[in-house]
């Protein structure tokens, strides 16, 4: 993978938005080449929405194109959800 990483060329606007648990066979490749937002999520979607929006800086969120807010606000929402279910998981 990270050998294939390393050859592949996106097109210039391609972005990736991948929610993760901490995990030891993760690629460190992918994590280096990536901008991570890492958090310990307090419980439910609200608040864990709340939670992620707070840790990014305000001025990346005030200096983008309204998608650029909406995608931010997406990735957190898109996150919050999958913590959440994972609670309820066997």
């Amino acid at each position: 993978l990270e050998k294939k990483l390393h050859t592949l060329t996106p097109q210039s606007g391609f972005c990736l938005f991948l929610t993760s648990d901490i995990h030891p066979k993760l690629p460190t490749a992918l994590l280096r080449t990536s901008d991570l937002v890492v958090s310990d999520t307090p419980t439910g979607i609200k608040a864990t929405v709340k939670h992620i929006l707070h840790g990014i800086p305000s001025t990346r969120l005030n200096n983008g194109v309204a998608e650029q807010r909406r995608l931010f606000l997406l990735a957190a929402w898109f996150h919050a959800v999958v913590i959440e279910r994972l609670r309820y998981a066997p």
